[in-house]
């Protein structure tokens, strides 16, 4: 029979609970790859002993397909009982990841790697006994050491001691770090360990493993280790290396580096650099007091960067960041000046305080806030009279703005109905869309792609413009990031995983924040990440110009 129609059978067989070993044994021979792996699957179905597994798999933990040789794992694995023999084949396939995670050869050694530690979770006590007999000298001691962490503390923690000469790290990869992290608080480890970070030619790869894992990672112990390389990135002179020491720095709180990032200040005219200066200082906040105080005060540094120095002052000296407050609002009364210090001040609870502060002083006023700091400062202060007003304030706007959009789409209706338009001179205009939204293989896919608008009615188009958050997809909407730190981040949800999520924002610039920093995370429904008001500047014949270009988009 074909092969499709005798894997048929084997489920069959399977499903009635019906072991032939002679019928098994002709399946076996010049089968194709589908049902010898069907074949090795179902053997976990059977009750055989250790012996019989091993006679049936042996001969494929080593086969050219990775399938079979990721489906004799699982069955190993799910097996009730394991001789030495089928405990050697999981120690075997604990081989060293490798980087990347490509098709054909990357991904298939890393998820066998990842299948093999799995099953032997099941077979503690028989790995232990393994690891302590003679066949086990012939597995390289890599291989061990990551079979080994299944065990418990004092187990596993001894057999990386005694494999350590054997093992010979020059550096650690990134499952490895992670897995030495959780034994340092063995001293004799941690002096070990300490001997691979020391290597400066690896401090790049160690704290770029380590960002990836700050969650599982985070500790003093760790934050000394990390020390040396991240001193080394600060004093690189390369603006991403030493970029990355900041982060370092920051997210890990290593307190060794804080005068080399002070030293670096004077050096430094990168708005983002400052504010990673800003964030690895504030692991240290009355000793850094009066650094703090002078980026509050600094002219020459953005309003955006100077509020967060007075956050970050905020949580330490109260009355100080007031008075610099104070002394902003006075100065700056554009309304566009005065959003940017209410955006980031209200994100943190002492922020909160100090907007409320001013506002119950007349400095400021509720049209000073847009509806996410609105919602901010209600949500931290709604105890409070003024923060009640300012909400309450913001969510009339909101309701008046719904009104004068209709109005709006009544009479860019007209336009797109009375004017032709030029759709050369609207492909121009177009490029702002590109920021966001994809077109064939050009843009973005932080929005729906605009292929295919010409079929789209002027309607559907002039809401989507003027009304982003009427017409948002939910994979769409804004998503927020709430840290630890109070810090709060929008954007579109580019990605998240175990390790942390990736935000993204127009343009296509990303940021990515580790799972260990982050308090709340979501989307924010209704909310489009596409911003309102990119057409209100433009003349009628614009607007007819832009509408004429989507038109054409098949």
């Amino acid at each position: 029979a074909n092969e499709e129609t005798r894997i048929m059978a084997l489920w069959s067989l399977e499903s009635l609970g019906h072991y032939n070993p002679n019928v098994m044994e002709v399946a076996f021979k010049e089968s194709g790859a589908d049902l010898k792996r069907e074949l090795i699957r179902s053997l976990s179905s059977f009750s055989l002993s250790p012996d019989e597994l091993t006679s049936y798999v042996k001969q494929f933990l080593r086969d050219n397909n990775p399938m079979i040789r990721s489906q004799v794992l699982r069955t190993i694995g799910a097996a009730e009982k394991a001789n030495p023999e089928l405990i050697g084949m999981l120690v075997e396939a604990c081989q060293p990841e490798l980087e990347g995670n490509t098709m054909g050869g990357i991904y298939e050694r890393n998820f066998e790697r990842f299948l093999a530690r799995k099953g032997l979770e099941n077979f503690t006590t028989e790995l232990a006994d393994f690891l302590k007999s003679p066949q086990v000298d012939k597995y390289p001691a890599t291989n061990r050491i990551w079979a080994s962490q299944v065990l418990p503390q004092a187990q596993k923690e001894n057999i990386f001691i005694d494999l350590w000469p054997k093992a010979n790290y020059k550096e650690f990869n990134e499952s490895t770090l992670v897995a030495v992290a959780s034994m340092i608080g063995n001293d004799r480890i941690y002096e070990l360990v300490k001997e691979v970070l020391a290597n400066l030619q690896n401090a790049t790869r160690h704290l770029s493993y380590a960002l990836a894992n700050v969650g599982n990672l985070k500790s003093d112990r760790m934050a000394s280790l990390l020390a040396p390389p991240t001193e080394y990135m600060l004093k690189s002179g390369t603006d991403s290396l030493r970029d990355l020491g900041l982060t370092a720095a920051a997210k890990f709180e290593i307190k060794q580096v804080q005068p080399s990032i002070i030293a670096l200040i004077p050096t430094i005219t990168r708005e983002e650099t400052y504010r990673l200066i800003l964030q690895a200082l504030e692991i240290l906040p009355k000793e850094n007091h009066d650094i703090f105080v002078r980026m509050a005060n600094n002219e020459s540094l953005s309003l955006n960067l100077r509020s967060e120095a007075i956050n970050t002052l905020s949580k330490t000296d109260i009355g100080q960041s007031q008075q610099i407050l104070n002394s902003l609002l006075q100065k700056y009364e554009g309304l566009e000046n005065r959003m940017a210090l209410t955006k980031t001040l209200s994100k943190t609870e002492t922020g909160a305080e100090l907007l409320i502060n001013a506002f119950e002083k007349g400095l400021i006023d509720s049209d000073d806030f847009d509806m996410s700091s609105a919602e901010y400062i209600y949500s931290t202060r709604k105890d409070t009279k003024a923060a009640k007003q300012i909400y309450e304030a913001a969510v009339r706007r909101t309701e008046e703005e719904k009104r004068q959009l209709t109005e709006k789409l009544e009479r860019y209706m007209g336009i797109a109905e009375n004017t032709e338009g030029d759709p050369v001179a609207g492909e121009r205009l177009f490029q702002a869309c590109l920021m966001c939204h994809s077109v064939g293989d050009k843009g973005y896919d932080y929005a729906p792609a605009l292929d295919g608008s010409a079929s789209r009615d002027n309607e559907a188009i002039l809401t989507a413009l003027l009304d982003p958050d009427a017409a948002v997809e939910s994979s769409y909407s804004l998503y927020r990031v709430t840290l630890y730190d109070e810090s709060v981040f929008e954007g579109y949800l580019v990605k998240r995983d175990n390790h942390g999520t990736t935000l993204g924002f127009m343009g296509g610039n990303e940021k990515f924040i580790p799972a260990g920093d982050i308090r709340s995370e979501g989307f924010l429904s209704g909310r489009s990440f596409m911003i309102r008001g990119l057409i209100d500047n433009y003349s009628d014949e614009q607007v007819a110009d832009l509408l004429a270009y989507i038109h054409i988009l098949k």
